[in-house]
């Protein structure tokens, strides 16, 4: 015999909410629920409601089973694929009594109940309309509290909330048929009171179902109708605001203008403050720096080095008596030149008692070759001719060999080697201190090149020019002056300047002002710089711009141009051009901050300044 499975069956009251029967469904630890549904129970008849119940089993194991004999909790739960049951009957199950408080005790079948869904009791029941029934409660999922139960339930989708319309008309459609259905049965038993009252009773009730049907189609279709009202109306408004507030106006203006121009100078001295506007004087900053640096590079020159040959002569004399200074120089046959090392007294010649005439001669007399080297080493007796006499009456004469001359060649400084390495160093000093000037003055300030002076505190050379040597170093120690000043404060002194010169009745071209400056001279004296500078700019009529975009607002284009002349004093050189975004309706716009202007001038009609002015100095 099958061993019977003992179960708890779920007990749906017409009180139940949804969130209770889903909480006994959690609390349950069988496989397999079976609920337990009246007829007609509105809780059950919504998609909604039913798809909850299946999700809230708490393992894939788990099964739900509905036992109900409504029509339409069958068809919807079938949907969704809940197994449906009209009975317990031919279930392999026995049942034992369900713990809620007050719940009758379950059986083996589901309490019989009549056609409408009531239960049957001993008494008969008289079903009116006079009496409003308690409306059953709903499942809140359109945003109001929740309940700690109801936190644990499965959220509901936007699809699932599609289903409701549908829902309404299917369980409409079945009610409407289980009545058809049920009259037409009591039409065919034989009358009597009770049934023509039970007859009365549901055409009353069939009557205000109708009515309340119609009611809520009437409710729909009206709340569709405000929608789509106020759907129309704000596109209204939207058509409204895009009309008045996207349109913008672009006004070209092409009036007269006139070139003018000022000179203007200004003095930048460390003895000012802040800029005056007035005497056209702007402050300036006296900076200096020391800085020292050195380099060394090859020498370049050659010479040759060594010791000078020398020897002995004998210098005879048939001249009068001669005075030889040291330094003389003597010619040797062989070539070599040499010279007198010290101061030579040589006697004259003399006749003796027959007439005859001898030399005097002076012997050991010591010479020096002129150039160092072997070639002034004399091997053989050579003559010695004495350039300072042209004649023959005096000369000298070697007997032994000269010798000890030597030479060879070695580096030395040579003047290109001291240009050199002094360009190299001043370079990097002077670059070293002039950066450093940079870094004492403040950011946004400006050292002219011409105000900046370098002198050498100390200059140090490893060797002199002609000096053996195979390199050559420098070392200097610098110190560089200078006077810093900021452009933007030249730039505003004449800016300044230049429109005190400006005519009130006119004002500058946007774009058109040009400023220039230069340094004519600086007073190292007073530590001060003086600067040229000149300012032009197009000069065109004034007009209030906001005055005139109020006048201007709304009114037709081929108005813009006299309205223009009737507010100002300007004189066209070209009709004005209106460029109206992004509706060509003719008009400008209804906001006055939506119209622009833009000033421009035609080159062809620009004309000297005749507008006298103070000159400024």
């Amino acid at each position: 015999m099958p061993h019977k499975q003992k179960i708890e069956p779920i007990y749906i009251e017409p009180h139940d909410e949804i969130t209770s029967v889903i909480e006994r469904i959690k609390k349950s630890a069988s496989d397999h629920i079976y609920i337990v549904v009246p007829e007609r129970l509105s809780l059950l008849q919504s998609l909604i409601n039913l798809k909850l119940l299946n999700r809230s089993t708490t393992s894939k194991k788990q099964k739900i089973t509905i036992i109900t004999s409504d029509p339409l909790t069958q068809n919807l739960a079938s949907k969704i694929g809940i197994q449906v049951k009209k009975s317990l009957e031919g279930e392999n199950i026995s049942f034992t009594p369900e713990t809620k408080t007050g719940h009758p005790e379950a059986t083996d079948t589901p309490p019989a109940v009549n056609w409408w869904g009531a239960p049957l009791h001993d008494k008969p029941v008289d079903i009116t309309i006079d009496e409003e029934k308690p409306k059953q409660p709903e499942i809140n999922f359109l945003g109001k509290d929740v309940s700690p139960e109801e936190q644990s339930t499965p959220t509901i989708t936007n699809e699932e909330m599609m289903f409701e319309e549908e829902e309404i008309e299917e369980r409409n459609k079945t009610m409407y048929e289980q009545i058809d259905t049920n009259i037409s049965s009591l039409r065919a038993e034989k009358p009597n009171s009770s049934s023509k009252k039970l007859l009365t009773n549901i055409k009353n009730k069939t009557q205000v179902l109708s009515l309340k049907a119609k009611e809520k189609l009437t409710e729909h279709i009206g709340s569709r109708k405000r929608n789509a009202g106020i759907l129309l109306l704000l596109f209204l408004l939207l058509i409204f605001f895009t009309f008045l507030a996207v349109p913008h106006a672009t006004i070209n203006i092409y009036p007269k203008a006139i070139d003018f121009d000022q000179d203007i100078t200004v003095q930048a001295s460390d003895m000012v403050k802040e800029s005056n506007f007035t005497t056209h004087q702007i402050p300036a900053v006296f900076v200096e720096a020391s800085e020292e640096g050195g380099s060394k590079i090859a020498t370049t020159g050659e010479k040759f080095v060594g010791t000078k040959a020398k020897g002995i002569i004998t210098i005879k004399n048939k001249r009068s008596q001669v005075l030889l200074k040291a330094g003389t120089i003597l010619s040797s046959t062989d070539g070599p030149k040499f010279h007198l090392l010290n101061d030579t007294l040589v006697s004259g010649a003399y006749i003796d008692e027959l007439g005859a005439t001898h030399f005097n001669q002076k012997t050991n007399i010591a010479i020096e070759a002129v150039e160092v080297g072997e070639d002034s080493n004399l091997a053989k007796p050579n003559d010695f001719a004495i350039e300072s006499f042209k004649d023959t009456l005096i000369w000298g004469e070697s007997t032994t060999r000269f010798s000890g001359g030597s030479a060879k060649k070695v580096k030395i400084v040579s003047q290109n080697d001291r240009v050199k390495i002094m360009e190299e160093v001043k370079a990097q000093v002077f670059s070293k201190a002039h950066n450093s000037l940079e870094a004492q003055k403040a950011q946004d300030l400006k050292i002219p090149a011409e105000t900046i002076k370098t002198d050498i505190l100390d200059e140090q050379w490893s060797a002199q020019e002609g000096e053996e040597a195979d390199e050559v170093s420098l070392y200097l120690k610098v110190k560089s002056t200078g006077i810093a000043i900021a452009e933007t404060d030249i730039y505003e002194v004449l800016q300044k300047a230049f429109e005190n010169t400006i005519p009130g009745n006119f004002s500058v071209v946007n774009g058109s002002l040009k400023t220039w400056y230069e340094l004519a001279n600086v007073d190292e004296k007073l530590k001060a710089l003086n600067f040229k500078g000149s300012v032009k700019a197009l000069l065109v009529p004034y007009f209030d711009q906001d005055t005139l975009r109020n006048k201007l607002t709304f009114v037709p284009s081929e108005n813009v141009k006299s309205i223009i002349a009737l507010q100002s004093s300007i004189e066209f050189s070209k009709d004005p051009e209106i460029t109206l975004w992004p509706f060509g309706t003719g008009r400008l716009p209804v906001f006055s901050s939506n119209i622009t202007f833009i000033i421009k001038t035609d080159e062809s009609s620009t004309t000297s300044s005749s507008v006298e002015t103070p000159q400024t100095l």
